[in-house]
């Protein structure tokens, strides 16, 4: 058992896993306390390191619950969900369980209330006068509820689970490492989404509706763009997605996504134009190689960076009359279905082999998408200083618009969407299956040596 060197609380007895805490010194004179230590086994195998991790997370947040009911911590208001989830982790932690107390044999239910009630762990429950105006304190509510459960006979409890909870699934089960770049981002902004959506909290419905549309209020008012931060939500969304491929029908947790402002901007990029285009690539032979690799697919591809870095030297085809680059295809990370594609190079083609053979296009991949776009900013600024890396898409555009390509044939270059295209979405799944073949592929080789003359003519 690997983890046992690196993961707070876990401990190991005689092979077996084993959750510990100390419990804080305020709270070894309580009743309920008998021992320094919290201490129960794990009921997984070992060997499992998700099923462990997971085992873990409960049974320290049974502790956690445990802590903050002895010590009448200010847990707010609790909704009912979190009232009953709290209630069955302090029964965990307790050592009991819901129906203990409920079974058909009277005796064997008297000796589990009376054990239960002289354990201490309802000590505070029992000095409540229900007569008082005083109202019931969140720590009497739990103790309340997880004696109800103890003593009453209910359906099985399929336990909600939390935010964090369903986030620290989708972390193992998808593989995620603190040493990956875009990994860490995810995290940090799943942190911050906890922080401005009111802190973790059981999941379901309405309550991952509000926490969504406070989350995207508080985003707003800090001037972030709706479409930043519906981009935001779709990351934020993976776990409960994950989670909802993963669950029975029952435990669905429908999504709905807060409605954000329609500030589509009328004020869009511009390209840039055939001269500027010819001045980069006089410009272009100063710089880096992998910078030089970047623009020439951008220019034939409308690559976005995240898409660039993400190409290996098998996305490449050097062989028979076309070559070809595929972007976006199902191997990778990408927007839509519809950025999958199959791009014939036509423009200094013998020179983006040998880049890619030199190993320039690994130099690329080990970038981030960040990083590559603030980079080609700079580059692209040195003959439009209000371009980015994403000026080179409208470029393609701009490129194919002049050369009077057909929407058909720019969306299978460009990855465009069917709406920008105006095709229904029926219709622009015809023939989908047929993308790679050479007839297909001719016509987008004619359009790109179109498109692109006005570059191939300088080089001549």
């Amino acid at each position: 058992m690997a983890l046992l060197v690196t993961v707070k609380h876990l401990t190991t007895i005689k092979g077996l896993p084993y959750f510990q805490r100390r419990i804080p010194k305020r709270l070894l004179q309580h009743p309920a306390i008998k021992s320094s230590h919290y201490k129960v086994r794990l009921p997984v195998d070992p060997a499992d390191e998700l099923a462990l991790l997971s085992a873990l997370n409960r049974a320290n947040e049974a502790f956690m619950v445990y802590i903050e009911t002895l010590t009448n911590a200010n847990l707010e208001a609790l909704s009912e969900l979190d009232l009953q989830r709290r209630a069955v982790l302090y029964l965990e932690a307790c050592g009991f369980e819901p129906g203990l107390a409920a079974t058909r044999d009277p005796k064997l239910n008297d000796l589990v209330q009376d054990h239960a009630w002289h354990s201490g762990a309802f000590n505070e429950l029992t000095e409540y006068d229900s007569d008082e105006t005083t109202p019931m304190s969140d720590q009497v509510k739990v103790q309340s509820e997880a004696w109800s459960l103890l003593t009453q006979k209910r359906p099985r409890l399929n336990l909600p689970k939390t935010l964090q909870e369903l986030f620290d699934q989708h972390w193992l089960a998808a593989g995620k490492s603190e040493n990956d770049k875009r990994d860490r981002k995810a995290k940090a902004l799943w942190k911050d989404f906890l922080l401005l959506s009111g802190g973790d909290t059981v999941c379901e419905k309405t309550v991952l509706q509000d926490a969504l549309r406070r989350y995207a209020n508080a985003k707003l008012e800090q001037g972030n763009k709706p479409s930043s931060v519906s981009r935001n939500i779709t990351t934020i969304l993976q776990p409960i997605k994950h989670h909802n491929t993963q669950c029975a029908a029952a435990e669905i947790i429908e999504i709905i996504r807060p409605k954000l402002p329609n500030t589509r901007s009328t004020d869009r990029k511009k390209p840039l134009y055939h001269l500027e285009q010819q001045a980069l690539l006089e410009k272009l032979t100063d710089e880096i190689e992998w910078k030089q690799l970047y623009v020439l697919l951008a220019l034939h591809t409308g690559l976005h960076p995240s898409e660039a870095i993400q190409l290996k030297e098998q996305h490449f085809s050097f062989k028979g009359d076309i070559w070809t680059v595929t972007v976006s295809g199902n191997d990778t990370q990408r927007k839509t279905q519809e950025r999958g594609r199959i791009v014939p190079l036509v423009f200094e083609r013998e020179r983006i082999r040998a880049l890619v053979e030199n190993g320039y296009l690994t130099e690329l991949g080990k970038k981030t998408a960040d990083n590559v776009g603030q980079q080609m900013r700079v580059v692209l600024q040195k003959v439009d200083t209000s371009a980015s890396a994403y000026t080179l898409r409208h470029t393609l555009k701009h490129n194919l618009d002049a050369a009077s390509v057909s929407p058909f044939i720019q969306r299978e270059i460009g990855g465009w969407v069917k709406q920008d295209m105006h095709l229904s979405q029926h219709m622009a799944e015809y023939g989908t299956l047929g993308s790679d073949s050479q007839e297909r592929l001719i016509p987008r080789e004619a359009a790109l040596n179109a498109a692109l003359a006005h570059l191939m003519q300088t080089g001549a």
